[in-house]
């Protein structure tokens, strides 16, 4: 039985108003990417990791909604809003 760790986000800025959202996650034993690209100029960035935890919470509260979400990065917190709802959560500090 393997478990989720966490999962590491980061923002590069693409073409024009175009950026890039890469997420990789790792049970220790396997590592899975994923990227995609989202209409807004944002500057690269160091790099964050949500934890199992607030993984888990935003996959149950975004399963019923086809909201945008807008993420709100910190030194040491991410907040995620959408619709009526928001989700604080602090980052994991450390190196994915």
């Amino acid at each position: 039985h393997y478990t989720l760790n966490g999962i590491h986000l980061s923002f590069q800025k693409a073409d024009g108003e175009q950026s890039a959202v890469h997420a990789a996650a790792t049970d220790t034993h396997r590592l899975a990417h994923s990227h995609i690209t989202v209409p807004l100029s944002l500057e690269t960035t160091p790099g964050i990791i949500l934890s199992r935890k607030t993984v888990t919470e935003l996959q149950k509260l975004l399963s019923d909604t086809t909201s945008d979400v807008t993420l709100a990065i910190s030194e040491t917190q991410v907040s995620c809003a959408f619709e009526d709802v928001t989700l604080v959560s602090r980052l994991v500090d450390g190196t994915f």
